[in-house]
């Protein structure tokens, strides 16, 4: 829901454990996206989250929760995405994932980029959440943007 604030989106998720950050999602034009990001302190918190917090409502609308790419369950990630009614933007189902050999567990996906962004201004506004060590935008072959990133802290 475009209404949602990340105070209400931490609310609901605490249901089911301690939630160490919550953050709405919102576009260059300071719109919600529909999308939220939920870190538990555990993944047991994270994994109750997933299986007791998936179909809830949250501002009138039904959301569905999972692991985020990123570092999953495991890592104390989960991700509450917009309602199945039509009103949440679509996931990436091709998000993209930490190089082999790579730990992902402190990898994320962004998506929704604006064509302009650059990888230091990626990382530069990633860096509010910790110390970025590595941040790319991904091109396509004709080098333009795609608008999506990867972060790794």
């Amino acid at each position: 829901p475009y209404e949602v604030t990340w105070q209400m989106l931490k609310d609901h998720m605490a249901k089911a454990g301690e939630v160490a950050h919550a953050d709405v999602k919102s576009g260059p034009d300071g719109r919600s996206k529909g999308i939220g990001i939920v870190r538990y302190h555990s993944a047991e918190d994270a994994a109750t989250a997933i299986e007791s917090l998936s179909e809830t409502n949250l501002g009138g609308r039904d959301i569905f929760v999972r692991a985020d790419r990123g570092g999953g369950a495991a890592a104390g990630h989960t991700r509450a995405v917009g309602g199945r009614d039509g009103g949440g933007r679509g996931e990436r189902r091709d998000a993209p994932s930490a190089r082999d050999g790579e730990s992902d567990a402190c990898t994320v996906f962004v998506g929704n980029l604006p064509y302009e962004v650059t990888w230091q201004m990626l990382k530069d506004h990633m860096a509010k959440a910790g110390e970025v060590a590595h941040a790319d935008v991904k091109s396509g072959p004709d080098g333009r943007s795609k608008g999506i990133g990867i972060v790794r802290y």
